[in-house]
Order: structure tokens, then C-alpha cells, then sequence
């Protein structure tokens, strides 16, 4: 059964698809908290880390989003890798810096 719409119409809905579920803001937000426990959060398994923080699914989460979030806590001393695991860089560690 066809709807109203036209064949273009429809390919386009295909093609353009739903938006990411998270914005770089709430990406940052993630990365800083699944780094900040314990153990912190590995490399390799941070945008599904990511994607359970926010409750969505590891497809909604682009991962150039992760990698532009991740970029930006490195050069600003929010994070470090060590070991192949981001961990939180504590603030006192921060302004010593």
C-alpha cells in the first residue's frame, strides 16, 4: 500500500535518516564521566561507553563526535591515556599543569 507521497519524497526520508541522539556538548559530558571511574574507561571501547552513558544506541553516537570530544579533553588536561584506558586528570593536577 502507497502513501500519498511520491517516490522522490520517499527516497529522501530514506537517505537523510534520524539525527545523531547525542550533541557534542552531552559527548563531553560522557567521556568525562566514564573516564572518571575507578578504572577509568578503555580506549578501544569508548564510544560504546559513551552510547551506555547516554542510554542509546553505539550507531547513534557518531564516532568523529567521540574523537572531536576526546581531542578536545586531551589538549585541555581533562583526560590522559595511560595503559590504553582514559582516566580522568584530576583538577589539582590541572592547575600545577
Amino acid at each position: 500500500m502507497r502513501t500519498g507521497g511520491s517516490g522522490a519524497d520517499e527516497r529522501r526520508l530514506r537517505a537523510v535518516g534520524d539525527p545523531p541522539a547525542a550533541d557534542r556538548e552531552a559527548i563531553t559530558r560522557a567521556i568525562e564521566a566514564c573516564a572518571g571511574r575507578p578504572a577509568g574507561v578503555p580506549v578501544a571501547g569508548l564510544r560504546a561507553a559513551v552510547a551506555e552513558h547516554l542510554a542509546v544506541a553505539r550507531e547513534a553516537v557518531p564516532a568523529d563526535a567521540v574523537t572531536a570530544a576526546l581531542g578536545l579533553l586531551i589538549a585541555t588536561n581533562r583526560v590522559d591515556e595511560s595503559g590504553g584506558r582514559l582516566v580522568a586528570v584530576p583538577q589539582e593536577a590541572r592547575r600545577a599543569g
